[in-house]
């Protein structure tokens, strides 16, 4: 039996946003339920956590890094990141500078106005991007 026959009074519509904007919509009541990134709890609302992941990284197979199996913040040193200006972009700029609290001990960041898809897709490219 479809969801939709077992639950009618149930109205499912999916929106991908901003963590601001969906925080946003669920606070004014336009969403019932908000699934976001980040440990932040949003402001007169209950959180809780779905699940915890690792961080993963996207190398190119011959990067000096791409044989580890384990990849430490310290490794990160005189690397350049490639983070989305969009969410979780300035969250993970956040832990990086939270977990390499010397500014000489952090790799370079660079923020493109792109898709985490599209910073992954940088990775295989043959050029240095500054």
């Amino acid at each position: 039996m479809e969801d939709a026959q077992r639950f009618p009074q149930i109205d499912l519509g999916l929106i991908e946003s901003s963590r601001e904007r969906l925080a946003s919509a669920l606070l004014h009541g336009a969403i019932d339920l908000a699934i976001v990134i980040g440990e932040a709890p949003i402001p007169e609302c209950k959180s809780t956590p779905l699940w915890t992941e690792r961080i993963l990284i996207a190398l190119p197979e011959a990067h000096r890094l791409a044989a580890n199996e384990i990849i430490y913040w310290t490794d990160l040193k005189g690397e350049t990141l490639l983070l989305s200006q969009c969410d979780p972009g300035a969250e993970m700029q956040d832990l990086v500078i939270a977990k390499l609290v010397s500014p000489e001990d952090r790799p370079k960041i660079v923020r493109h106005d792109v898709s985490r898809e599209s910073i992954k897709s940088f990775v295989a490219l043959p050029l240095t991007l500054d």
